[in-house]
């Protein structure tokens, strides 16, 4: 209870934060970013391609994104920089409290990641450092590796941005096994979130009974 009041307390902080420094960043560049206020768009049936190249864990350890991270998990992406002072630490204490809320999900079936749009300078050292701002846990996982590597696979996820800091607050969710997926542009609520990753649990559930039952 204590660690979920911290969360949003935290969550609070920075969007109010967030809210009074906005204006003075967009001036610096970071003209893709959604105002506080901005209707969030939902958009369903989007269809990213995983790469399966070598990446970087904050611990340092080499992973496959597609068969290792992601595999056929139901999983909620964010991509984010660790000298971002406004979109980013905002999307990742909404992480830290949609981590919060699922519990042991995160262990079985779901896993959240994080990927590093800015990978020159977000060495797995310095991820580890800014994840543990956002008591980030196993089933939360931190990606950074070869800037080569990082833009093909955000290209593939259609989150590729020439300049990373006029990079938009987006978020994608889907069940990889079923290949469903859906994208959030714009700031949303942990809720939000849950919802869409428990409406997937379920659905991947119902879908299994049914293949049971025809057997």
């Amino acid at each position: 209870m204590a660690r979920a009041k911290r969360g949003s307390i935290l969550m609070t902080f920075l969007l109010v934060t967030f809210w009074h420094s906005s204006e003075a960043h967009e001036a610096e560049g970071h003209k893709g970013q959604a105002s506080i206020g901005e209707q969030k768009i939902h958009q369903e049936g989007t269809s990213p391609r995983l790469i399966d190249e070598i990446l970087v864990n904050r611990l340092g350890r080499k992973v496959l994104f597609k068969s290792e991270v992601i595999g056929d998990r139901i999983v909620a992406l964010i991509f984010v920089y660790t000298s971002c002072t406004t979109v980013c630490p905002v999307v990742s204490a909404l992480f830290a409290q949609v981590q919060e809320i699922l519990g042991t999900s995160l262990e079985r079936d779901v896993r959240l990641v994080s990927i590093s749009i800015d990978p020159t300078r977000d060495k797995p050292a310095r991820l580890a450092r800014y994840a543990n701002k956002f008591g980030a846990g196993s089933g939360w996982t931190w990606l950074t590796g070869e800037k080569r590597a990082i833009d093909k696979v955000l290209r593939g996820l259609e989150a590729y941005t020439p300049n990373f800091v006029d990079h938009p607050p987006t978020i994608l969710i889907g069940d990889a096994r079923r290949q469903k997926w859906f994208r959030f542009f714009g700031f949303v609520s942990p809720d939000d979130i849950v919802n869409l990753i428990r409406t997937l649990q379920a659905n991947r559930t119902q879908s299994q009974l049914g293949n049971d039952a025809g057997s």
